[in-house]
């Protein structure tokens, strides 16, 4: 029931009176107006070089809504892209957080938080490229964390179950790359959410200049990854050799000690069943009498 109450108030939040709220037609929006009538025109251009250079996902987005309103209608067709985009980081945002942290609710408080925040309010109803970012963004470290969670969960079962080339005479199939081995199959390979994670970041690049930093935070991920990775099979080989000499030090004296009983053992019972004088009166109930 929360999902949707957030989701209702953050589309009623971004949508009533778009077209007037907020007043006027801001410069940006306007120079995002004219490129938008220009594609229509067939102007097809890959970079925006007006008002400063601008990428140009957000017009390519802004140009069928400018053909489907009317082109006497800007202000709403370019407006309703950007409140289009807040909606689906709210909704995507809360999912991706959920399962970042691996609690549903934290993720869905977090898009109520999206929702009433005066920034990401301000810039869904505002044909600017800004509102891009944060979506792109979202998208992307979500993509990559399934990527890597599918990479991660393959590997544990490959070694919990030990995969090998005979697999297929296990169950009459070959294994399929990107399947997670542990009695069920990944619904997603990891290559796929690989790929979607580069068409996201390939989306990011073009929507906004912030966007050609973000695949330096998944490069950076990625490298302390693997530095963990090689840190931990290290100090991994480090306590085995330490726990097989301990086991060796441990079966030695366990060894030992099975000697020492052993050998305890045989020199009792020579002392119990040896023969001589005094067990003979002892056992006769005459002891002390010699």
């Amino acid at each position: 029931m929360l999902p949707a109450v957030v989701l209702l108030i953050a589309a009623l939040l971004r949508t009533v009176m778009l077209g007037v709220v907020p007043p006027g037609f801001q410069f940006d929006e306007a120079h995002n107006a004219i490129d938008a009538a220009r594609m229509l025109d067939g102007q097809r251009a890959l970079f925006l070089p007006d008002n400063g250079g601008r990428e140009v996902l957000l017009t390519w987005l802004h140009a069928p809504l400018l053909a489907g309103l009317g082109r006497d209608h800007p202000v709403l067709a370019m407006r309703l892209v950007s409140a289009f985009a807040g909606l689906t980081t709210i909704a995507l945002g809360s999912v991706v957080l959920g399962r970042l942290l691996g609690n549903r609710m934290i993720g869905w408080w977090s898009a109520v938080f999206l929702a009433f925040s005066p920034w990401h309010l301000h810039f869904s109803r505002y044909a600017i490229r800004a509102i891009l970012a944060p979506l792109w963004a979202t998208a992307a470290v979500g993509a990559w964390w399934m990527a890597t969670r599918a990479v991660d969960g393959r590997a544990g079962a490959d070694r919990a179950v030990g995969v090998r080339s005979s697999d297929a005479r296990h169950d009459g199939r070959r294994r399929v790359p990107g399947e997670i081995v542990d009695g069920s199959r990944s619904r997603i390979a990891w290559w796929a959410w690989a790929g979607l994670c580069g068409v996201c970041l390939a989306g990011a690049v073009w929507s906004h200049p912030s966007g050609r930093l973000l695949p330096l935070v998944l490069v950076a991920h990625a490298a302390w990854r693997a530095w963990t990775r090689r840190t931990g099979r290290r100090l991994g080989r480090g306590a085995g050799d330490r726990s097989t000499s301990q086991g060796r030090e441990t079966a030695g004296s366990t060894s030992n000690d099975r000697r020492l009983a052993a050998t305890t053992s045989r020199s009792q019972r020579t002392r119990m069943f040896r023969p001589g004088p005094r067990r003979d009166w002892a056992t006769l109930g005459i002891a002390g009498t010699v």
